[in-house]
């Protein structure tokens, strides 16, 4: 048996070695609300995938603290991902930047996106919400995952692995969707229990509850000027070809990177 001391309810209890944290929320934490999204286990953020294995120190973090919304918003994108490739195949996400508090993408699906794209994919999300789709998390290495990052001819994302300094990586897959994240998701895609898509030219927009708010959708504010501001730091970075992280990591290993300041300074004096 496992001895686990809950800094959360600031009590000792003892579990079965190797089952999963989520089955401890359920034991623990059946009635919570909002619902438990991840935890701090011996000084580790993981998901509730992740098995009990050592005595040790834990604390709960629920989906109304800034955590448990970044678990819920990775888990969305994956969401996103899965239900552009069903509809899609082959279609990819590219997860732009937030805008307020929500997220703008932009789809490669082979044509403009229509409305009656949006409504589509937003039933599509619906429908594998409604299923409570799994998700299975795999730990492995930075080499393996940069492996398989360019075995599905994503070369941007292995050259980002390159530069972390992290030895593992959380992989998840949903249906035949794998990828990696920066930090734990969701079990299941039933967590997610409201959302919204919303069509923006060029993109669509991704509405998703606030910690303050984890079971409703923040009221929808039109923001133009930032939306612009955006759009126009992403050409500034096609045109001084940096649009990546690794694009501006490798300007700084060839020592290249002053070129690339004195380009932008030169668009903003121009602007």
């Amino acid at each position: 048996m496992i001895t686990i001391t809950d800094r959360t309810q600031h009590k000792t209890y003892t579990v079965e070695e190797g089952i999963s944290l989520e089955t401890v929320v359920r034991e623990q934490y059946a009635t919570a609300q909002p619902r438990i999204a991840a935890a701090l286990y011996n000084r580790d953020f993981v998901g509730l995938d992740t098995k009990v294995t050592a005595d040790g120190e834990i604390t709960w973090f629920s989906l109304g603290t800034v955590e448990g919304n970044s678990c819920l918003q990775r888990t969305a994108i994956m969401l996103l991902v899965r239900a552009v490739d069903d509809l899609y195949p082959g279609g990819k996400v590219f997860v732009k930047h937030a805008l307020r508090k929500a997220l703008y993408c932009e789809l490669s699906i082979g044509h403009t996106v229509t409305v009656r794209d949006v409504k589509m994919i937003q039933q599509r999300m619906e429908e594998m919400v409604a299923q409570d789709e799994k998700l299975t998390q795999v730990i492995t290495g930075t080499e393996m995952a940069m492996e398989m990052c360019r075995n599905r001819h994503m070369e941007r994302e292995a050259e980002l692995l390159q530069h972390l300094d992290i030895h593992h990586i959380m992989a998840y897959q949903c249906g035949r969707i794998f990828d990696y994240y920066m930090g734990p998701l969701l079990p299941s895609m039933g967590y997610i229990t409201c959302f919204h898509v919303r069509s923006y030219a060029p993109g669509i927009i991704l509405e998703l509850p606030t910690p303050q708010s984890p079971e409703a959708l923040p009221v929808y504010k039109e923001i133009p000027k930032m939306a612009r501001l955006f759009l126009d730091a992403e050409s500034w970075g096609r045109i001084v070809r940096c649009e990546y992280v690794s694009d501006l990591n490798r300007y700084i290993d060839d020592n290249t990177i002053q070129d690339i300041v004195d380009m932008a300074e030169a668009l903003q004096e121009k602007n």
